[in-house]
């Protein structure tokens, strides 16, 4: 994974998580 830089991972794993929390959130209100 030392193709990889440091901040792009973080970047990838920031917009998986954002997509996650949305559709948690998105459940949460059509529940």
């Amino acid at each position: 994974m030392k193709f990889f830089k440091q901040e792009q991972l973080q970047g990838l794993f920031g917009q998986i998580i954002k997509r996650i929390m949305n559709a948690l959130t998105h459940l949460a209100k059509t529940a």
